[in-house]
């Protein structure tokens, strides 16, 4: 039986492969040019950014899947604009609190937490943008009968 994994699944795990992905492919470049502070750096980089993406997804995916509520057009876009600056607000203070405290090695820790960022936005924009697309298609015995619907209104 060919089963795919659910668009749930796929934001769940997704971030988790991104940060362990980054991790082996950063740690000789990382531990050559810094050594283990820098390796530190790389590592608490991934781990909070992780924090924050689970912070901010896992409450807008409770209310998709326990409500079922799928949400179109402008307040979708609503949603995830709020989501999307939720995170960086949340990724700014946390880089402010280790920046201000010095516990970490500066240059490290913020190339990290960028590259992560991005990274970690792109697939999961990449993710939740598809996953909404297949939630939002109607089955495929549908398909026809609403495209004859459209045509003949």
């Amino acid at each position: 039986m060919d089963r795919k994994p659910s668009g749930t699944m796929m934001l769940l795990v997704a971030p988790l492969v991104l940060a362990v992905a980054m991790i082996v492919i950063g740690w000789l470049p990382t531990w050559a040019r810094g050594g283990r502070p820098a390796i530190e750096a790389m590592l608490w980089a991934q781990g909070l950014l992780l924090l924050v993406v689970y912070l901010s997804l896992l409450p807008i995916l409770m209310r998709l899947v326990t409500t079922g509520a799928i949400v179109e057009g402008p307040a979708l876009l609503k949603r995830t604009m709020l989501a999307g600056g939720l995170r960086f607000l949340m990724t700014l203070a946390i880089v402010g609190i280790v920046l201000i405290f010095g516990w970490l090695e500066s240059k490290p820790f913020l190339l990290w937490i960028g590259m992560g960022y991005v990274v970690m936005t792109v697939v999961e924009s990449f993710v939740l943008a598809r996953w909404l697309k297949n939630i939002q298609q109607p089955p495929l015995g549908q398909q026809k009968s609403t495209q004859k619907e459209a045509k003949g209104s």
